[in-house]
């Protein structure tokens, strides 16, 4: 994992690009939200698209859904670059206090991708850190 500064400008730059306000995140709390979501990563259904992930795809998944869960504040992605030149992507949500917002059975809502790539300013949001919050 990253540092917290290294999260933190990867927020600020995801955010500035017009989707939303940096809203209560506490920042310290990203190294905990990213081990989160490694040890819940198999939980969540995969899917396989056989073309890159763009940013706006990205967006509109976390606007599309964002009222499925009262608690649910804000989202948060994390990618891995796989050995074959793919990329996984999980998209999950968090609550007020930056934890996982999950089903009763403990799954977190969102979803796992694994896609060709990712486009230009998907790319360039994660270009210092393999987690990105989305307020």
């Amino acid at each position: 994992m990253k540092d917290s500064d290294s999260f933190v400008d990867a927020a600020w730059e995801f955010l500035n690009k017009g989707l939303g306000t940096l809203k209560d995140i506490d920042f310290s709390a990203f190294k905990d939200i990213a081990d989160e979501l490694k040890k819940v990563w198999a939980k969540i259904k995969a899917e396989t698209i056989e073309k890159a992930l763009s940013y706006d795809e990205a967006m509109k998944f976390f606007i599309a859904h964002k009222n499925d869960n009262k608690a649910i504040v804000k989202g948060a992605m994390l990618k891995e670059e796989l050995p074959n030149g793919y990329v996984s992507i999980v998209q999950v949500f968090l609550d007020k206090k930056n934890e996982l917002v999950s089903d009763s059975s403990g799954v977190p809502f969102g979803r796992r991708l694994t896609v060709t790539g990712l486009d230009t300013e998907l790319r360039n949001a994660f270009k210092k850190s393999d987690l990105i919050i989305v307020g």
